[in-house]
């Protein structure tokens, strides 16, 4: 797997030192990088190397360092889409998703949601669309109930829009793939035993965002395939992001069939 981070540090720098800090990175992620992509803040440059295990390590923030080896400086005209600074690829990625889905009988889909006036939801597709909330994930059966499995993010609803993970029908903060419960246990690590390719399979999803002027939320960037829509993979699925939170601590209060 390939880490891609955008960085507004020189790239030189960064070459010199042989690594890049402080990123927020899971534990059940590390295993998994092989090689490393650094990419210069307005896409023109990147610096690849192969990821450095051993020399990499968590500041006092718990933030990690990552060490590269073999690091090169090449020109390119990257468009990085999302205000995330961390993306992850997988080598092959869509013949490995597509044939893990098929064996664990799950497909990541994507749904952008509109509440329009009289307070229903509508399924915003097109590019340019300002949704006002996204869900990025997989509806399972449990206990013969369909439960929503991934990312919700309040977008143009809230004013400081605000990542979480839906898990077994309750939600929790997501800070790009650490998502704590009371206990201080990131439920991302529970999940990604369960569902190895989901979050890899969110990440993807994000090349159909773009981020706004403000810097804050998300608009549509392309239109959303119809293979990719949670609308047509889990239809008749009921949704409840009711207890979603936003930004400000209220709920998000939206549940609809897809």
């Amino acid at each position: 797997m390939i880490i891609q981070i955008r960085t507004k540090d020189d790239l030189s720098e960064l070459l010199r030192h042989g690594n890049s800090p402080s990123w927020v990175i899971s534990e059940s992620r590390i295993n998994f990088i092989d090689s490393v992509e650094i990419y210069q803040f307005d896409g023109r440059k990147v610096l690849k190397g192969t990821f450095n295990k051993n020399n990499s390590y968590r500041n006092a923030d718990g933030r990690l360092v990552v060490a590269f080896s073999n690091g090169t400086i090449e020109d390119c005209d990257f468009k990085w889409i999302g205000q995330n600074p961390i993306k992850y690829k997988s080598v092959n990625a869509t013949e490995k998703n597509t044939n893990s889905m098929n064996n664990s009988n799950y497909v990541v889909g994507f749904y952008a949601g509109k509440i329009n006036d009289y307070e229903n939801v509508e399924e915003c597709c097109f590019a340019g669309e300002k949704p006002d909330f996204i869900a990025m994930g997989i509806v399972i059966k449990n206990n013969s109930v369909n439960e929503f499995i991934g990312r919700v993010i309040t977008n143009w609803c809230d004013k400081y829009p605000t990542d979480s993970l839906l898990y077994s029908g309750k939600s929790t903060i997501d800070m790009g793939g650490i998502a704590e419960d009371d206990n201080g246990v990131n439920l991302w690590e529970t999940v990604q035993l369960q569902y190895p390719h989901l979050l890899p399979g969110i990440d993807e999803l994000y090349n159909y965002l773009e981020i706004d002027a403000d810097d804050e939320h998300y608009n549509l960037s392309a239109e959303i395939p119809d293979e990719l829509r949670l609308f047509n993979i889990y239809e008749g699925s009921f949704l409840d992001f009711s207890n979603i939170k936003k930004g400000n601590g209220e709920s998000l209060g939206v549940q609809f069939y897809l």
